[in-house]
């Protein structure tokens, strides 16, 4: 008789949503990284579908926004040099954040350290890139900013923001960029954290191949096996 445990008894509850987390953030990074590689590399289909959007939008503020990113994406091709290999970079290691997160559900032990070295390898690259692609976020702050002096001029309504929200959202704009990758690079650190808890740890030692452990009487078929031998060679004998 063997005594086993299964497991996915020992799964952290925690470690599912952070996986979720880390899941869908990866996604969403890939798809962020793979259009801004496209257009340095001349495709011009992410920059032609921000014009479409910006024709359909009809909110100001979701044009502010829009405009904005457009202004990013057309600043990134300015530093060609610099913003290409950023890029690429951040689409593999989003690629590779995508793939860690699905192992944390189905892994093996080692793959526990093969998380970690992906999380903090993404924290590396979020300081990378912001302090690489400064430039592209000050053209981007600068056409916000243009087109929330073209909202001032605007006759006041219901979808017009008032202009001390205008005054608001233009002078915390270096706020808001900086929380959003401090909130991405908070988001890994916890989930290296999570990943250093003992009860994580404890189950990841229990994934890999099955060791049963056997209980009394376990040596019974050896002994009987090897009587029948002594029979046998009696019997010739």
């Amino acid at each position: 008789m063997t005594d086993t445990v299964d497991p996915r008894r020992l799964r952290p509850w925690y470690l599912v949503v952070a996986a979720g987390l880390l899941w869908v953030t990866g996604l969403v990074g890939m798809g962020s990284s793979y259009a801004e590689v496209s257009y340095l590399r001349g495709d011009p289909s992410a920059l032609s579908q921000f014009d479409r959007n910006l024709f359909d939008a009809t909110r100001p503020l979701l044009r502010l926004q829009l405009e904005q990113q457009r202004a990013y994406l057309v600043a990134l091709g300015d530093v060609h040099e610099r913003a290409f290999p950023v890029a690429l970079a951040n689409l593999f290691a989003q690629g590779l954040l995508v793939g860690a997160a699905g192992t944390l559900m189905f892994a093996r032990r080692d793959m526990r350290r093969f998380a970690v070295q992906v999380l903090l390898g993404n924290v590396a690259m979020i300081v990378v890139t912001y302090v690489t692609l400064a430039p592209a976020r000050y053209a981007a702050r600068e056409a916000f900013t243009r087109g929330a002096a073209a909202l001032r001029g605007l006759p006041e309504g219901p979808e017009r923001p008032p202009d001390d929200a205008l005054d608001f959202l233009v002078e915390h704009q270096p706020i808001r960029d900086g929380g959003r990758a401090a909130a991405e690079g908070a988001l890994y650190l916890l989930a290296v954290g999570a990943l250093y808890r003992r009860r994580t740890r404890a189950y990841f030692d229990a994934l890999g191949p099955s060791r049963p452990v056997a209980t009394d009487g376990g040596g019974g078929d050896d002994d009987h096996n090897h009587d029948d031998d002594d029979e046998t060679g009696a019997r010739r004998s």
